[in-house]
């Protein structure tokens, strides 16, 4: 991206962060108050190369809808699964 845009890497990654912030708004404002009738949570697990990272993705979706509430990217802890389903009742 630096050399295509010719922008500095330090702006790369405050514009990734200021736009996930936004998306993150957006999301809670639009996900919230729905009447999910039938949500499945699978979570999937994925081994990030060069980092010898295991990374678990954590997917609340509704079978209807196909609408995606939740969805957590970490490490594979129960305090990440209870935190999913926390954000799914809220």
């Amino acid at each position: 991206m630096e050399e295509a845009f010719w922008v500095r890497e330090s702006s790369i990654r405050t514009w990734l962060c200021r736009s996930g912030k936004d998306s993150q708004r957006l999301h809670e404002r639009i996900c919230s108050g729905l009447n999910l009738l039938q949500v499945k949570l699978d979570e999937l697990w994925a081994n990030v190369r060069y980092s010898g990272q295991c990374i678990w993705v954590w997917v609340a979706s509704d079978a209807t809808t196909r609408l995606v509430p939740v969805l957590q990217v970490g490490v594979c802890t129960y305090e990440m699964a209870y935190e999913a389903v926390y954000d799914l009742k809220r």
